[in-house]
């Protein structure tokens, strides 16, 4: 595995143009290469991505928390501006992608944050290698095997069982369904704006976005297999929840502290499915918190 450090402007669309101090890089694992970034120096923290998201999700967690933590943020294989291999996208694919990651940049363990499918897929890298996790911070995680809700996601998970057709069909209206994708997701509409969409439309138009897409929604429900183990995680879990999400009702929140005793839940009150884009402030002060806590580590990335 390699690590190449770019410098300069990220390719269209830009996930660096809102702070040119953080860094574009990339690294090679054995699925394609990853894009990511990393920043600051402190206890090691990994910020995943949701679904059909990148890693310019955590802007605002980049920008504010460089002093405390060594951050690092990754595109996920498939998604962001990382490779989109023409294979599954599996509960497999993504966590070999986050552990293979960790190996690639030199992280023995760290505070892993995850965000809706971030979530989950920090939740079975916790299951398979306990070693390498910390601390569990999940912000409205999907829970293994269960669907979003939401017009869009009902749309995409109809299409994602109809082959070529729903490939076909995703196809002609990215903006539309990318718009109505991100309001589905927030509580405020005035957070999605224009420039928004506009970044996350460009990104659904990468050429092996439609199968990434639909095949991560085609094996969904095999993620159930996962919840079983849950339960014989030791490590400490805060969850983090908006209580007006539409994705993942704040209501699924009693399933992951029945599954995982040792879970302790933040609600927040008026905020959706995205709270590290919609209440940044209080995340970054709950991220402070519980990844402060963790056991100092030596490795640090370049800023």
């Amino acid at each position: 595995m390699t690590i190449h450090r770019a410098g300069g402007t990220a390719a269209s669309p830009d996930h660096y143009a809102w702070d040119r101090t953080v860094p574009s890089r990339t690294v090679t694992l054995e699925g394609g290469t990853v894009a990511y970034t990393s920043v600051g120096s402190g206890p090691p923290v990994v910020l995943v991505h949701g679904y059909g998201d990148s890693l310019f999700t955590w802007r605002h967690q980049l920008r504010e928390l460089r002093n405390q933590f060594a951050l690092y943020a990754l595109d996920l294989i498939g998604y962001g501006h990382s490779d989109q291999p023409p294979v599954p996208y599996t509960v497999d694919t993504f966590v070999s992608c986050l552990r293979q990651f960790m190996d690639a940049v030199g992280l023995a363990s760290a505070t892993i944050v995850g965000s809706s499918l971030g979530g989950a897929t920090a939740l079975c890298l916790a299951r398979a290698h306990p070693e390498r996790v910390d601390r569990l911070v999940l912000l409205d995680p999907t829970i293994p095997g269960v669907q979003p809700d939401g017009r869009a996601f009902h749309l995409t998970f109809w299409l994602a069982h109809h082959g070529r057709l729903g490939a076909w069909l995703l196809r002609p209206r990215f903006t539309p369904f990318v718009r109505q994708a991100l309001r589905d997701a927030v509580a405020d509409p005035a957070v999605i704006t224009d420039d928004i969409v506009a970044y996350y439309a460009a990104l659904a138009r990468r050429p092996g976005f439609r199968h990434v897409y639909l095949s991560t929604a085609r094996h969904w429900h095999a993620w159930a297999g996962q919840r079983p183990r849950f339960g014989e995680l030791q490590m400490p879990v805060r969850l983090i929840w908006g209580e007006a999400d539409r994705v993942h009702p704040i209501r699924q929140a009693a399933l992951l502290t029945t599954l995982i005793p040792q879970a302790e839940l933040v609600r927040l009150p008026q905020c959706g499915h995205l709270p590290h884009i919609e209440q940044p402030a209080h995340v970054n002060r709950l991220l402070r918190q519980v990844a402060g806590a963790a056991a100092p580590s030596s490795c640090a990335p370049d800023s």
